[in-house]
């Protein structure tokens, strides 16, 4: 399970760089192989971050983490395909060295885990492109009508002059969710 990959981690980092070794060599043969099947373009879906802190040090991520996933991006790289990075939390403290590796996308962005719109437009967005904004649990899960509509708008005003944006929900749309909710936030979306 999870909890102990992040365990062994910190009591057994020889086992799990060799883990993290292998797996990098099984994704890059996945990689190669959706990107001849057509694929135009890759996800890297990996959670690093919590509520207002990564899961794990940035040495930690830095030391054993970083060389799996750079291998994995240069594997797309080198045959032109973008990738993005899926990473729910807060992961402020490695975004510069996800851009140095090369990713071209970075999904949710999820303000409800410390990550400020703002700063993260103003400090990288001309690198990244903002793959998200709606916050499923600080926006989609508490607003709706007027609410909702401000929250969307003022994402559009932060995220997209200049481009690279797209509007996105931040995580799974949890069944507590209404749909004319979701429907809504689209249409606005749209407008």
């Amino acid at each position: 399970g999870i909890e102990n990959c992040w365990m062994n981690l910190a009591q057994e980092p020889d086992l799990m760089t060799l883990w993290f070794d292998k797996l990098s060599v099984w994704i890059c043969k996945l990689i190669d192989l959706c990107i001849d099947e057509g694929v135009d373009i890759i996800t890297i879906s990996d959670d690093w971050g919590s509520n207002n802190n990564m899961l794990f040090s940035p040495k930690t991520w830095r030391s054993m983490i970083a060389p799996y996933t750079e291998r994995l991006v240069k594997t797309a790289k080198k045959r032109n395909i973008p990738v993005n990075l899926h990473s729910d939390g807060y992961i402020m403290d490695v975004v510069p060295e996800i851009i140095e590796m090369g990713f071209n996308m970075f999904h949710p962005v999820q303000e409800s885990a410390g990550m400020v719109p703002r700063e993260i437009k103003n400090k990288f967005g001309d690198k990244l492109v903002v793959y998200g904004s709606l916050d499923t649990v600080d926006a989609l899960n508490i607003y709706e009508g007027v609410e909702l509509e401000k929250y969307i708008k003022k994402r559009f005003d932060i995220y997209a002059p200049g481009g690279g944006f797209i509007f996105n929900t931040g995580h799974f749309v949890q069944p507590n969710i209404p749909v004319n909710r979701l429907i809504h936030a689209y249409r606005i979306a749209n407008e």
